[in-house]
């Protein structure tokens, strides 16, 4: 005979596992202060890509410029205006990357808590059903 409760507690546990949870159990494989810094290498690196593809861009407005003037164009501040703009976008990225880590962590562990508590129920309920046999 099928027990419904039983079925019940798994299939809610299954529902997570093939759901949100396939994410997040790889997630809770790390500490926070590991995954945080993970995440923000991740991002250093794509934003880096992302703003040395900009700064060619950047710099390809000005190629015409830099070609009649040659030497006597002035590099500095050109070199100067990319620097900072990448030193900003690294910090704004760094506090950005940091607080949606953080809450994305967080809410993992609140799910993960959740299903720990359902899967110890399922247990509980498992031995039971063995005592009573």
């Amino acid at each position: 005979m099928i027990d419904a409760t039983k079925v019940r507690m798994m299939t809610k546990l299954a529902s997570y596992e093939s759901g949100d949870g396939k994410k997040e159990l790889k997630m809770h494989r790390y500490s926070k202060g590991t995954y945080l810094s993970l995440k923000q290498l991740e991002s250093f690196f794509a934003i880096t890509l992302a703003y040395a593809l900009g700064a060619f861009l950047y710099c390809s407005r000005y190629y015409t410029e830099i070609m009649t003037k040659g030497l006597a164009f002035d590099y500095r501040q050109l070199i100067m205006h990319i620097l900072l703009g990448y030193i900003a976008l690294i910090v704004v990225n760094f506090i950005v990357t940091d607080r949606i880590v953080r809450h994305r962590y967080d809410t993992m562990l609140s799910h993960i808590k959740e299903y720990d508590k359902n899967l110890f129920a399922l247990n509980s309920y498992l031995e039971k059903e063995e005592l009573q046999k």
